[in-house]
């Protein structure tokens, strides 16, 4: 092995983390580009044997909210790597940008736990570049060109080393998920011996695979500089230290609207726009929100989309600053109607973003036509492109333009030398080809569907032919009747594709379709889908409720079938029948029955799929909007607490809290935390055994108390024996307290956070040398500390905690975001003390929900400040001075950023905002009656701060001042209303940042039995029958544990049976673990505990309560479910075995089904779904089986911990216990959909083949076109789902190497390591062949 293989090994490493950054950066390009509308009717587009097939195709695909572009006009300019290059020469010529500051080493630190030396120099490594070829050697297989990486590889494959010209899949056919680039394709004109194998091969070599021998001159060679050259892309995505990353930090552009997708963020909407975007979300609004359109409210949605699009202002500067365009008001400046509410402005915002996509959308839809000159000799098009309101009329007008101007656009894109892929020519260019155009009918599509439109008839003007149908005997002599038939299918396709007669027939949906609801399977009343398995409901009124996206989720279970109809669906037709041909009868022209199967034609097998698909997505969209706002609020209204108070505290302090648990129960320790007013963590100490008065531990948990004083003590478990340890904590504190000690209120709280904290990196990072419990502890303080803070420390873990019911069927990302707008909401309310955070940087997890800023703009900030020398801003102002922020950033935070005044008389820690300083000060000094001059001596003195103190104290002197006379100079200064302005003025210098707040509350002993039990006074009641276990045998009495329910049942004896018995006949007759049927008489929640009878006249009293039936759907099909049932009594009995007991798991993914059945139904779901099932294990298990990839399924076994019954175990394990969740959710997004995240990652790579044959025959073939490289490649373990094969051979003439991995939850487990990505695994495989080669 020769010396430069061991000297550049680090060189191939870095140089792989290179391709992938280069790689990770393309992908979002292409993302960004929007999903493709498919086109139907251009040969050039797509593979389709009938227009039918087309119009399906258009059905899937057509309904989208991002920007569309064409495939040529994405093609990119051929000086495009050039110019990348250049601004790479660019930026290293920018020391400053590239310099690793020492923050970064200290983060770099944290994260990697790996100690770098400051004084080192840079780090560079090799980029692609251009070079000159030279002759390899075998015996320096990896001193290549790219050195290791042409051996085992970067992101492109061994065959050609560029990134855009990689080998194609072998397996192309059968991995369609994976995404293709266009690649250029030429050949060289003599092929090796090898080359024509592949083409014996490989037949279709001209239309797939001739991009695999591009020659390309490489790049030059570059070097990476920087942090770049330490992190591969997916540790500086993380860290947000990326390229995208940067420029959202420096721009001056709130980083919200900077992370909008497929717009340009900086684009300053025009009056114009801005009108026609008030006019256009004026309707949709009115209509989602089912509001009367008034003149009031267009004007208060038109300042708003002023604000968003022209000012760059967020929804939380809107609504606590411009509120007056919002709203009416009374006399004295309170609201007396609110026009929008918070709600409403994000879903304006929401609207406004659409908007940006829609004129994004129209633009390209303009360079279309202009590059294909469209335009000049088509007026009808320029109208409809003009008169476009709607996402759905640019995307018909699209499907129009491909569809009239197919082969324009083929024969433009062939000369311009656009790389295509060969597609066949579709249905209605081969009539075309075929002349069947000829048989024209009479009709004019364009005045048909105008004359529709404007309800005119006299608009459309049918042209009788002068021959009859007879001529098509004529012109097609071989099958006549075959060439009519196409004739009427090519008019009928003219038709639906008329963007005119789709509005028209679109809005003849909305006002008559109907949602029709039909189970496919048996659907028990325990089903989530049990209230809609039979409906028939208007489309109208799924409005302001979340029941479509249950409905559209139910379907795809596989439970319902889902149909949109229209009502008039017949008089539709016919209507449409007698306009095509004049209100003439059919008999009078022999075209006319021809002329009326157009229409059929048209509507049945075109355009109604097409209806159907944006009916749903329509309405799933308006479901969504409506669980967002929901889930929004909900969760608002769970951070909207203040940090605990006891009546002996003042305002602003911050309790001292104790916290005590054992966690899961079983042998644990108690861990007791306490945490001081700071949040440090002071005091910790862990107890065996707290129960017995007598014992040693029990009183030095009273000296415990004596020593940290707490103001508080909260205790809660999470094996739901709660109460045990909430007696022995009361029972120790009033111990104290009657020992001179202070009464501390003790109590248990929601523990949602805490179960997700004490498990994350976080707390593992934070608490290094603590147990879980410990953790969890420290979290259970913290909650009554600063609860707002607490749910924003585990991050995106808030979306695993259920706030609203319906909130699973929204798409991650949207339940991500209407939480985040949640915690916007709160913070906007109460502020954010900046220094508070310069001294705890853990409270930086807040600032980033200020307007305007965000988790890289906070970031900033705060380094910007460190970075001066400054551990204390002394004025709001010095933000902007400093040009630590720009001046639309300032204008959306600074009156929500406290900075709580050293100087007399600063307004800094009010919500005023700057900008209305001046007007604050005029108030202050005529509420004083204080002339210019005192004024100005007064003001700029150090008595300031005196004259605020008086105002606070005498607030009926700002009562006094005539409010109306300052809001007329107030709106001539500021050109805006100004009756709120001055109503906050006066309020914040009366209270200056008033928390709004509620108190937070102890809970109480039903909140606290619901907590811990999850039960309520609807799911468990006296008279409800019970399922017990007997768990302990007295002589009078009977201890039980309701097996369904989270609590303890007592029996007496006089109980037990309808005569007298006796306590031997109590212990003759029971014994432990008994099963028993009982009923409640009586429930205990302060003891979670139930007092039941078994005996047999009272289970049997007809007057015992059945639980609630579920309420069915006001629009529930009874008629439906009469003709179900009566049809089912006609099928043909069959015998049914006794079923099992049937488990029952509250989840939306959960469903009745065996493996083999959960198989059957993810077999044509995407790669990453799942269902919840039963396990075949028994009750103490649940099951999970997702898919990984075609053919291969994983079944995950989850063991319940801490449960009884059927209700879901309080503690999760998978895998023997290495992973622990504290529930269903949890497990889910923490381990299924990371594995699938990581598989996904595996099946893009371009290395991964589907099979072992295939992985096999692509390294052979790989190093027959290229004997002195090396090759490698993936595939999964069919035979063990989430295992992987990483397969190589170090040259032509050795063996196949096969090595085993594994996909898990956190990497990939390799050779006994763990890697967080493909990448490090690579480098880290390399370095194992280069060790093994060595020996």
């Amino acid at each position: 092995m020769s010396k430069s293989f061991d000297n550049e090994i680090e060189d191939s490493i870095q140089e792989d983390n290179l391709q992938d950054q280069q790689q990770d950066n393309d992908v979002p390009d292409e993302e960004n580009q929007g999903a493709e509308v498919v086109i139907p009717m251009d040969s050039s587009e797509e593979e389709e044997e009938t227009d039918e097939e087309a119009a399906k195709e258009v059905a899937r695909g057509f309904i989208v909210d991002d920007e569309e572009e064409d495939e040529e006009e994405r093609s990119p300019p051929p000086k495009k790597k050039k110019q990348k290059k250049r601004k790479r020469e660019k930026s290293l010529d920018l020391d400053d940008e590239d310099e690793i500051s020492d923050d970064d080493l200290d983060l770099l630190e944290e994260n990697t736990g790996i100690k770098i030396a400051r004084s080192e120099p840079k780090f560079k490594r090799l980029k692609r570049g251009r070079h000159q070829e030279h002759k390899h050697d075998v015996s320096r297989i990896f001193d290549e060109d790219e050195i290791m990486d042409d051996q085992f590889g970067n992101e492109s494959d061994f065959v050609v080393d560029d990134d855009e010209d990689e080998v194609d899949d072998i397996d192309r056919g059968e991995r369609s998920q994976r995404y293709t680039t266009n690649k250029s394709s030429y050949f060289t004109k003599e092929m090796t011996p090898a080359q024509r194998t592949w083409v014996e091969v490989f037949e279709d070599l001209e239309n797939k695979y001739a991009y695999a021998f591009d020659i390309e001159e490489p790049d030059e060679l570059e070097f990476a500089e920087g942090i770049e050259a330490i992190l591969d892309p997916s540790a500086l995505k993380q860290m947000r230290m990326t390229e995208e990353d940067k420029i959202i930090k420096t721009k001056d552009i709130p980083e919200r609207f900077q992370l909008r997708p497929d717009i340009i963020a900086e684009r300053k909407l025009t009056d114009e726009e801005v009108e026609e975007a008030a006019r256009i979300i004026f309707d949709n609004f009115a209509e989602y929100d089912g509001r009367r359109k008034s003149s009031q409210l267009f004007i208060a949605i038109k300042r708003v989309i002023k604000c968003l699009g022209q000012e760059f202002l967020e929804v939380p500067y809107i609504y606590a600053y411009r509120r007056d365009y919002l709203a009416e008001f009374h006399k004295d400046s309170s609201v007396s109607h609110e026009i929008l509410d918070r709600s409403n402005l994000w879903h304006i915002y929401d609207l406004e973003y659409r908007y940006r996509l829609f004129i994004e959308k129209r633009e390209a839809i303009q360079g279309m036509i202009s590059k294909y000159q469209i335009d000049v000799d088509n007026e009808y098009i320029l109208n409809l492109l003009e008169s476009a309101s709607s996402e759905e009329a640019l995307s018909d007008l699209h499907d129009y333009i491909h569809h009239k101007y197919s082969r324009r656009i083929a024969t433009s894109s062939e000369s311009s030398n656009t790389p295509r892929r060969l597609k066949k020519s579709s249905f209605y260019e081969e009539c075309l080809s075929r002349g069947i155009d000829r048989l024209n009918m009479g009709i004019n599509v364009e005045s048909f569907t105008k004359s529709l439109i404007e309800d005119n008839p006299r608009i459309y003007h049918l042209t009788e032919p002068e021959v009859d149908p007879s001529i098509a005997e004529q012109y097609f002599k071989s099958n006549p009747r075959l060439a009519l038939a196409d004739a009427t299918k090519m008019i009928a396709l003219d038709i639906a594709f008329d963007p005119l007669f789709r509005k028209y027939v679109r809005q003849n949906f909305i006002k008559h379709s109907v949602i029709l609801v039909n189970p496919v399977q048996s659907i028990s009343e325990s089903d989530l889908s049990w209230p809609f398995r039979f409906l028939r409901k208007h489309i109208s009124k799924f409005r302001k409720s979340g029941l479509f996206a249950e409905i559209m989720a139910a379907e795809q279970k596989g439970q319902i079938k889902v149909k949109v109809v229209l009502e008039n669906e017949q008089r539709f037709l016919e209507s449409l029948k007698k306009r095509i041909i004049n209100n003439a009868d059919e008999s009078d022209s022999p075209w006319h029955k021809y002329r009326t199967d157009v229409i059929q034609h048209s509507f049945n097998n075109v355009l109604h799929p097409i209806m159907d698909l944006w009916i749903k997505s329509r309405l799933t969209k308006d479901a969504e909007q409506w669980i967002m706002t929901r889930t929004m609020e909900n969760f608002e209204d769970k951070l909207y607490v203040r940090p605990f108070k006891s009546a002996r505290m003042s305002a602003d302090e911050i309790p001292r809290v104790a916290a005590l648990s054992w966690g899961p129960g079983g042998h644990r320790n108690t861990e007791c935390v306490f945490l001081d007013d700071s949040g440090r963590l002071v005091d910790h100490v862990s107890f065996t055994n707290l129960r017995n008065r007598d014992m040693k531990e029990y009183h030095d948990f009273v000296q415990f108390i004596r020593d940290n004083k707490p103001q508080a003590i909260v205790v809660r478990c999470y094996d739901g024996r709660t109460k045990y340890l909430l007696e022995t904590v009361q029972e120790a504190v009033e111990y104290y307290s009657k020992r001179g000690g202070e009464e501390i209120p003790v109590m248990a709280i929601n523990d949602e956070v805490a179960k997700l904290y004490m498990l994350s990196p976080r707390a593992k990072r934070e608490f290094p040398d603590y147990n879980e419990v410990a953790r969890y502890c420290i979290s259970l303080a913290r909650m009554l500390q600063n609860p707002i803070g607490e749910y924003a420390a585990i991050e995106e873990k808030v979306a695993s905690i259920t706030h609203y019911p319906l909130q699973n069927f929204l798409p991650r990302e949207k339940l991500i975001e209407c939480l985040q707008r949640g915690f916007i909401n709160v913070i906007t309310d109460i502020g954010v003390s900046i220094n508070d955070v310069l001294h705890t940087r853990n409270k930086m997890d807040l600032l980033q929900y200020v307007s305007g800023l965000g988790p890289r703009k906070a970031e900033v900030l705060i380094k910007s400040i460190v970075a001066d020398g400054i551990m204390e801003l002394e004025r709001r102002d010095d933000l902007i001075k400093n040009e630590t922020v720009g001046k639309i950033v300032y204008t959306n935070c600074a009156g929500f950023i406290r900075v709580r005044p050293k100087r007399p008389g600063s307004f800094d820690d009010t919500r005023i905002h700057p900008t209305y300083y001046i007007l604050a000060r005029k108030m202050v000094c005529d509420a004083l009656d204080l002339d210019d001059e005192e004024a100005e001596e007064e003001m700029y003195s150090n008595r300031r701060v005196d004259i605020l103190k008086r105002l606070m104290a005498e607030p009926e002197k700002l009562n006094d001042l005539i409010l109306d006379d300052y809001a007329k100079s107030l709106s001539k200064y500021y050109e805006s209303p100004s009756n709120l302005i001055l109503h906050n003025i006066k309020t914040e210098l009366i209270r200056p940042f008033a928390d709004p707040r509620r108190n937070f509350e102890i809970p109480t002993t039903d909140q606290v039995f619901e907590m811990e039990t999850g039960e309520n006074d609807e799911s468990l009641f006296p008279g409800q029958i019970v399922a017990a276990q007997i768990m302990r045998v007295d002589d009078k009495i009977l201890k039980c544990r309701l097996t369904e329910h989270q609590i303890d049942g007592v029996i007496t004896i006089g109980n037990i049976a309808d005569y007298r018995i006796t306590p031997q006949d109590v212990r003759a007759r029971f014994s432990v673990d008994q099963p028993l049927k009982a009923k409640i008489l009586s429930i205990d929640k302060q003891r979670f505990s139930a007092n039941l009878t078994i005996r047999p006249r009272d289970l049997n009293n007809n007057r015992n309560v059945l639980p609630k039936r579920k309420k069915l759907d006001e629009d529930f099909d009874y008629d439906a479910e009469a003709e179900a049932i009566q049809a089912s009594k006609k099928a043909t009995p069959v015998h049914i075995p006794a079923p099992s007991p049937i488990r029952i798991i509250p989840h939306p993914m959960f469903h009745q089904m065996t493996y083999s059945e959960a198989v059957q139904y993810l077999k044509d779901k995407s790669n990453g779904s799942y269902v919840v099932r039963p396990s075949s294990k028994g009750f103490g298990y649940i099951a999970i089986t997702w898919k990984l990839f075609e053919n291969i399924y994983q079944h995950v076994d989850i063991v319940e911990k801490d449960k009884a019954g059927v209700s879901v175990g309080r503690r999760l394990e998978v895998d023997g216990g290495k992973y622990v969740y504290s529930d269903l959710d949890e497990l889910i997004v923490e381990y299924v959909e990371q594995k699938a995240r990581r598989a996904e990652d595996l099946i893009a790579h371009a290395k991964f083949k589907s099979s072992e044959e295939n992985l096999r025959r692509f390294i052979d073939i790989s190093l027959e076109m290229n004997p002195n490289h090396s090759s490698y490649g993936f595939c999964f373990d069919h035979e063990m789902p989430g295992g992987f094969f990483l397969m190589f051979k170090v040259n032509q003439f050795s063996n196949i190497e096969n090595w085993k991995g594994y996909v898990k939850p956190e990497g990939y487990k390799f050779k006994g390591e763990l890697y967080p990505s493909i990448i490090d695994m690579v480098n880290g495989f390399k370095k194992l062949v280069i060790g093994t080669t060595k020996k």
